[in-house]
């Protein structure tokens, strides 16, 4: 594999879930998800953007997906999770729409195009999510990337334009702007 500093467990059990549930419990009006995964395929190479779905757009956003289900339950259990309500789905949509329309400035992605999954960190949100998987590390030059600040900035300048562009952003009493509502937790 291209990736010599790989981490060799994804996430604690239950992290996954425990984020979307915060980000429930102080009602985000958004919450993103930002990752750098791997890829079942060490040739798929750019950042992606996922929204949920219960049918995957691609097998990589299928095996994403399973690679979450599978590391964030407890060995024989099953994790219950519901699913999004329309409005959040709906929300998910434009946000990633005007996500995907400010990475397509300047940051490699896999497609143009905004990918779908049933992934674990999207399921219970009730606020538009999004998972922005910001490269890949099975991928040699994705790898390189996600070393370099220049592509890193591109990356959060990208995000905070789009924030900035959501149309759905109440701004909460007590703070000054939407993006306050935002729940970035990184463990």
């Amino acid at each position: 594999s291209p990736c010599t500093n790989k981490k060799t467990k994804d996430v604690e059990p239950g992290l996954l879930a425990e984020r979307s549930q915060r980000a429930a419990d102080v009602g985000a009006s958004a919450f993103l998800s930002l990752q750098a995964n791997a890829a079942a395929n060490p040739d798929l190479a750019g950042a992606a953007l996922y929204v949920f779905d219960q049918e995957a757009s691609s097998r990589n956003a299928a095996w994403l997906a399973e690679r979450e289900d599978a590391n964030d339950g407890t060995p024989g259990q099953t994790t219950e999770m519901g699913t999004p309500t329309s409005v959040a789905t709906a929300g998910s949509r434009v946000l990633a729409d005007a996500m995907l329309r400010e990475l397509l400035q300047g940051v490699v992605l896999q497609r143009a195009a905004v990918q779908h999954a049933p992934m674990v960190s999207l399921r219970q949100v009730a606020a538009p999510a999004l998972v922005i998987d910001v490269g890949s590390l099975s991928n040699r030059e994705d790898e390189q990337r996600l070393r370099g600040a220049e592509y890193l900035s591109h990356v959060a300048d990208a995000i905070a334009r789009a924030l900035g562009h959501y149309p759905d952003r109440p701004v909460p009493a007590g703070t000054s702007s939407p993006v306050a509502t935002v729940v970035a937790l990184i463990p």
